[in-house]
């Protein structure tokens, strides 16, 4: 971990000397102020031999590596953590961080424990962790370091506890420590350096005191530099001086003390030291390494993007980037309809984006569509309310040096259709009878539409789901199948992107049409047996005409045809004809002619008509025409008297059995009616 200038606010009060020192970059991407002075959120990219997981893809605030684990500090304050594959389950149990109530913001862990420090100073552990007496539990703290079975915090008041096995390790001068302002410390297995308020340096642990194995302690000559920032590896500790010097001290056995020379106009910015080799950050963003890379290497480093930190551990290392991360999501304003403008608030982000890029999408039926432009602000279109959508939009935030960053807010509610400021209105004017016409006079709506309907309505039938629709257009011929039932007329706006709207009349009943009278007359002489022929004028809308003819205003038995002949029954009677006219939904018409003269016989001779020959002893078939119909006549042939009745033609017909002797015989009829008669000659034959 590297040892910088406290990052907790309640601590800026304390390091403003010390910040004061910071080194002044005057053509760099990237500030040589580290940690949360260059940016709130970080992503970092790992590398691991396989051994280590690697963190979740998250923007973070913190991020520290240890021997056995990564962790990484949300932007929420949680801790997210990844351990060694090699580490049993019940290992990884007691590596990984619970949730808190309160937000963490630094972060360090030993081989079964892990420890934080919330925004309060307080101590937070987990897993297996040293014994931390209650007076220690009960203060606050600046910093933590860890590794194995030790652990070392810095009080607020800038003095070191130690827990575990970290007391007997690293044994700092005791004079000197009582006398610093303790504000960071790092710790590794046989090294320890505390970095103070003001920038100086304190070195413990047999690795960087000289004893140890080709070992080196802090070079006197620089114990007095101004320090930005401090490391500990394995065996060796790296310095960075307010000047962006490196230096370097501990065990060397891989060349980690061959700091390479920096390039023309270069200066770091951060520092790492990891096991035989070390990195550091120089202030274009560029990363520089030395020593030993066998057995770990750096991730692969974004060509876009300047580096912001380093950091090295044994087996797995990381390079953090500066990124935009989205602390509050963007939301849009206003009301989603057609016409009506939205405009989108670009949320919040851990650092001020210098440009901002908008990207509308519209949701609809499952599928997702780009509309607008590259704006603040969307206005719906017709389509995006026909389509009855939502939106969203994506804000896409820059920051020169930073990482891009993106989110999404929320969906709108549908977007509507607009409402018509006036809708239109229906009066039905009219007749509701068959064979009538209805007329919908209708209002314009407001705004003007694009189209206006009319539509014509029965109303529904029990059990009809639907209304029967029976006619389009301002008008509605009322025609038979309408009779009795309800009409309804409905006019309708229709204007793009807007809501339709309609009126509805009040039902209508659909009553019988009515006919016209036919008129009518009787042609021909009211005399028995003569044809009487009635002629009548139908309304146009009948469809049928009836006839009863009426003798003395009564109707004559099966005389309905258009013609009659009158019989005898007539005769001294006047007649007339009833006309009766019809059709499918309409009333029937009647009317009756005037009546005719009483009726008369005709100046009419009866005619008989016999057979040429009759023989004796069999019948001859006596044939009287000129009778009324129905009329009764007599045939008297010598002494034999025959009786008949005419067909309703005036036809009459009697078979007589011819007897006696041959010769000529006088036939004489005479009908019932007086003066109605007619003579005749039979001639008998001899039967042969």
């Amino acid at each position: 971990m590297n040892l910088r200038t406290p990052r907790r606010l309640t601590l800026l009060a304390l390091i403003a000397p010390s910040l004061a020192l910071l080194p002044t970059v005057t053509a760099a991407p990237v500030s040589a102020a580290r940690g949360d002075s260059v940016s709130p959120a970080y992503v970092v990219d790992e590398w691991t031999d396989g051994d280590h997981a690697r963190l979740p893809a998250l923007p973070y605030s913190r991020v520290e590596l240890t021997y056995d684990a990564s962790y990484g500090i949300t932007l929420d304050g949680q801790v997210r953590t990844s351990v060694a594959s090699w580490k049993d389950s019940g290992q990884r149990a007691l590596l990984t961080a619970p949730a808190f109530d309160r937000p963490i913001i630094d972060v360090t862990g030993g081989t079964s424990f892990g420890l934080g420090l919330d925004d309060q100073g307080r101590l937070r552990s987990w897993g297996s962790a040293p014994e931390i007496p209650a007076e220690d539990l009960a203060e606050t703290y600046r910093d933590l370091a860890a590794v194995g079975n030790a652990a070392v915090g810095v009080t607020s008041e800038g003095q070191l506890r130690f827990w575990g096995t970290a007391a007997s390790r690293y044994v700092f001068d005791p004079a000197a420590l009582a006398a610093a302002d303790v504000a960071s410390v790092d710790i590794n297995s046989a090294a320890a350096v505390a970095m103070t308020a003001d920038g100086h340096v304190l070195s413990a642990g047999y690795a960087l005191d000289g004893t140890y194995f080709e070992s080196a302690p802090l070079p006197a000559e620089r114990a007095d530099d101004v320090y930005s920032a401090v490391d500990v590896g394995v065996n060796f500790a790296l310095g960075l001086t307010q000047d962006g010097e490196i230096v370097s001290w501990g065990s060397y056995q891989n060349g980690e003390d061959q700091v390479p020379e920096l390039p023309v106009g270069r200066h770091a910015v951060a520092v790492s030291a990891g096991m035989q080799w070390a990195a550091a950050v120089l202030d274009d963003g560029s990363v520089v390494t030395w020593g030993n890379r066998e057995r770990t290497e750096l991730p692969p480093l974004r060509a876009d993007l300047p580096v912001v930190d380093v950091d090295l551990d044994r087996y797995h290392s990381a390079v953090t980037y500066a990124a935009l991360a989205n602390t509050a999501a963007p939301t849009i304003s206003g009301v989603p309809e057609f016409g009506t403008e939205l405009t989108a608030t670009p949320g919040e982000w851990s650092s001020t984006p210098d440009d901002l890029h908008y990207a509308w999408t519209l949701h609809a039926h499952g599928t997702t569509k780009a509309v607008g432009t590259d704006a603040p602000s969307y206005t719906p279109t017709a389509q995006d309310a026909l389509d009855w959508g939502t939106l969203s939009v994506t804000v896409t935030a820059e920051k020169d040096g930073f990482l891009s960053g993106t989110a999404t807010s929320a969906e709108t509610d549908h977007v509507a259709q607009r409402q018509f400021a006036t809708a239109p209105t229906l009066n039905v004017q009219g007749t509701p009878q068959v064979g009538g016409t209805l007329t919908a006079v209708t209002t314009v709506a407001s705004p003007a539409p694009d189209d206006v309907e009319v539509t014509w309505f029965r109303s529904t039938e029990e059990g009809e789901e639907f209304p029967e629709k029976v006619g389009d257009g301002a008008t509605l011929a009322l025609t038979a199948d309408l009779l009795g039932a309800d009409v309804v007329a409905n006019v309708t706006a229709y204007k793009e992107g807007y809501e339709p709207a309609s009126d509805e009349s009040e039902p209508i009943t659909v009553t019988a049409g009515t006919l016209t009278a036919p008129t009518v007359s009787i042609t021909g002489r009211p005399r028995v047996g003569q044809v009487l022929t009635a002629t009548a004028s139908a309304p146009a809308a009948a469809t049928a005409t009836s006839y009863q003819w009426l003798r003395a205003g009564a109707p004559i038995a099966g005389a309905t045809a258009r013609t009659y002949r009158p019989a005898a029954a007539d005769l001294g009677r006047r007649l007339s004809v009833r006309v009766v006219s019809s059709a499918p939904g309409y009333t029937a018409a009647t009317a009756t002619s005037a009546a005719t003269a009483a009726v008369s016989l005709g100046a009419v001779r009866l005619k008989i008509t016999v057979p040429a020959k009759a023989t004796v002893g069999k019948k001859a078939t006596i044939t009287v025409r000129g009778l009324a119909g129905g009329e009764r006549f007599t045939v008297t042939v010598a002494a034999k008297r025959l009786t008949g009745k005419a067909t309703a033609a005036g036809l009459g017909k009697v078979a007589l059995k011819v007897t006696g002797k041959p010769g000529k015989r006088s036939v004489k009829v005479v009908g019932s009616v007086a003066d109605r008669s007619g003579t005749g000659t039979l001639r008998v034959v001899r039967r042969k």
